[in-house]
């Protein structure tokens, strides 16, 4: 092998981040260096705030400069300085060269342009495609992530699209160009057991075929262990181990790592008392979409995305809601807090609430609480946390005085691990799994006694996704709180439901306790979903023995 070919593809080099507010610096990354070779995967593994996002986006250019800084260090790709880089020469490497898949795709896709459009752009820009040879590199591309009908999809708009599925447009427009570097930022973090093992496959191949390195930034060491082959562990901006991932797994020599690879939700939920009432309950409920064609854009067919399900909830009960995405689950549970147009009889403390009109549902709200899949999409950017967790407050409990809510705030925040100290920033100034605990902060503050939980771990590390199943708990014993909890991630789902519903295309295919469903799953698909998401478990738990 030459001395060129040998030669690492992107080099970091003593990198430092500075963030200036207000006149003050924090250091958020700290003289980090490592290599990517070509056709290699390099994981960048820590929790939340440790550094690995800001470093992968400094790659790109694409912090909030001038705000953010770099006081030492260099970032070099094929031997020149990106860093360096004026924006029109960037701008070639960008999503040619380099792409990157973002964290949160509901705020990384533009809610006013297709799909087609959105992916077919790139293609237009780097490769100078017409509109026909465009769309087909679309289609061909959505079909490769997994996008069900992908040429039915071309015409639909973000929010038309379960988190999953925006997440594997993301995914596809990052391919779109067969890129020689790909950054991928929590790349399946929104996506269920069957297709997160589809794209870590697709992702594999398409490293075989082209070549591409891969910087995989994740708090998923399950997927580490299957697919990198170096890794580097972050925390509070420096790298504090190194080395090949056999190695990392078998022989951690830092704590922290050792830390990392022990930390996983664990323990059983608290058990259900029958004798308690029924909080929820629901029969036949149906959200049926039209699919409207022609000129006159008659209705001509429906999407089923819920077709005739019932259950109910007794105070202290959780109940999972488990499928791939597209399968209804977050539909269900919009439909059962009514915050979307369903049919079929909903009742709320045994009294029915589906006919009710928006304005007599509001006293109801503060009772029925919903911590949403994108943080960063449901809490406004020109809020501060305070503001933001106090909101409901103001609506629920005008009575409180400003002190006194600013008083529940602190300690909503402090419960889901959050110095309150930070109240007073904003959301973009806090990372991904940051966020997501502000807006479990913002639903508990109000006391409520249904929540809806739509994926709250999914953008969490590994201990913190423990913390917070263990503060569930904690606020569920304490007040008798009945769960909605929808999730792809089956490890937290057994740590925290007492009941299971399986579903797919609308329909629920198979309920039962979470011991039956877990232990003994009867159904094709239920064992489908079990093999995809406990063989990444085994591997995990087969690298630390």
């Amino acid at each position: 092998m030459d001395q060129q070919s040998s030669a690492p593809l992107l080099q970091l080099k003593d990198l430092s981040v500075e963030f200036t507010q207000d006149g003050k610096q924090s250091r958020a990354v700290d003289r980090v260096s490592f290599p990517i070779k070509r056709g290699e995967t390099l994981a960048l593994v820590g929790e939340s705030g440790s550094g690995k996002s800001v470093s992968a986006l400094s790659v790109l250019k694409l912090l909030p400069y001038p705000a953010a800084s770099h006081p030492t260090g260099s970032i070099e790709f094929e031997g020149e300085n990106l860093l360096a880089m004026d924006e029109q020469h960037i701008r070639k490497v960008r999503g040619n060269r380099i792409s990157m898949i973002f964290q949160e795709p509901m705020t990384s896709l533009n809610p006013l342009h297709t799909i087609e459009r959105q992916v077919s752009e790139i293609l237009r820009i780097h490769r100078g495609l017409g509109e026909t040879n465009a769309r087909k590199r679309v289609i061909e591309l959505l079909e490769q992530v997994g996008i069900p009908d992908p040429e039915g999809r071309l015409g639909a708009y973000p929010h038309q699209l379960s988190g999953g599925q925006r997440q594997r447009v993301m995914i596809a427009m990052a391919l779109a160009n067969e890129p020689d570097l790909l950054i991928a930022d929590e790349p399946t973090t929104a996506l269920d057991v069957t297709v997160q093992a589809q794209i870590l496959q697709l992702l594999k191949d398409l490293q075989q075929k082209t070549g591409m390195a891969m910087l995989f930034i994740t708090h998923d060491l399950g997927i580490v262990r299957r697919l990198a082959d170096r890794v580097c562990v972050m925390t509070a901006g420096k790298i504090v181990e190194h080395g090949e991932t056999a190695n990392i797994f078998a022989d951690p020599q830092h704590e922290y790592t050792r830390h990392l690879l022990a930390a996983e939700p664990k323990g059983d939920p608290p058990q259900v008392d029958s004798t308690q009432p029924i909080v929820l309950s629901a029969e036949d409920i149906k959200v049926w979409f039209p699919v409207k064609t022609g000129f006159l854009r008659r209705t001509t067919s429906h999407i089923k995305a819920v077709d005739g399900i019932d259950l109910q909830l007794r105070a202290g009960q959780t109940l999972g809601i488990v499928g791939e995405s597209g399968s209804g689950k977050t539909t269900l549970g919009l439909a059962l807090l009514r915050l979307i147009s369903s049919k079929g009889e909903i009742r709320y403390n045994s009294e029915a609430i589906d006919s009710y009109s928006w304005q007599k549902m509001r006293p109801l709200r503060r009772d029925m609480q919903v911590v949403f899949q994108d943080p960063f999409g449901s809490l406004s950017p020109r809020m501060s946390v305070s503001d933001i967790v106090a909101e409901g407050l103001k609506i629920h409990m005008p009575q409180l005085s400003s002190a006194e809510r600013d008083a529940k705030v602190a300690s909503a925040l402090e419960e889901v691990g959050l110095d309150p100290a930070m109240r007073h920033r904003y959301p973009h100034e806090f990372s991904g799994g940051q966020r997501q605990r502000i807006s479990i902060a913002r639903a508990m503050v109000l006391e409520p006694k249904f929540v809806m939980l739509d994926e709250p771990t999914s953008a969490l590390d590994m201990s913190v996704q423990a913390q917070v199943v263990d503060l569930l708990r904690g606020l569920q014993q304490r007040h008798g709180l009945a769960y909605l909890f929808i999730s792809h991630d089956l490890k937290v789902v057994r740590a925290l439901a007492n009941d299971v519903i399986v579903m797919q295309h609308g329909k629920v295919v198979e309920r039962g306790t979470a011991q039956d469903i877990f232990t003994a799953p009867q159904t094709d698909y239920t064992k489908q979903l079990m093999a995809a998401a406990f063989r990444m478990e085994a591997i995990t738990a087969s690298s630390n023995e």
